[in-house]
């Protein structure tokens, strides 16, 4: 997927497309400007305004390191995944590793903005997801 805005406002991170992490982080400042002027108003992705930056700038220093984590070092595994849509790309799969569900439970994720099939991993707004074994159930 392009980098970019898609039809529901979510961004995604690819570094094939040959931007960077400065890019990245200067869109999503862009973005906070336009759509959050008013900082006492509205809920952001289910948080307040300065819990989203903060959640932003986590993902953006993640997305922007120069090298992402080993595989074996992700404790959140993704089994049985695939990528589904809620109004935003996400995982869908059993979790297992994760501080709020019990291991296995059917889970979705929060926003995805990077995913690597090939090195088995993804990062959403919440977090890093080692990519367990694909669904074979594809939508």
């Amino acid at each position: 997927m392009p980098f970019g805005q898609t039809n529901s406002c979510a961004l995604v991170f690819n570094r094939s497309d040959g931007l960077n992490a400065d890019s990245f982080a200067l869109h999503l400042a862009e973005l906070a400007e336009t759509h959050m002027t008013e900082p006492n108003r509205g809920i952001y992705l289910g948080d307040d305004r300065r819990l989203l930056l903060a959640r932003l700038q986590s993902l953006v220093a993640d997305l922007g390191a120069t090298e992402f984590p080993d595989p074996s070092n992700i404790s959140v595994v993704m089994d049985q995944w695939q990528v589904g849509k809620r109004e935003v790309p996400c995982l869908l799969g059993s979790a297992f590793g994760h501080p709020k569900f019990f291991d296995g439970s059917l889970s979705i994720s929060s926003e995805l903005f990077y995913l690597d099939v090939e090195s088995g991993i993804a990062r959403t707004l919440s977090r890093w997801y080692r990519l367990g074994s694909r669904s074979n159930l594809e939508r």
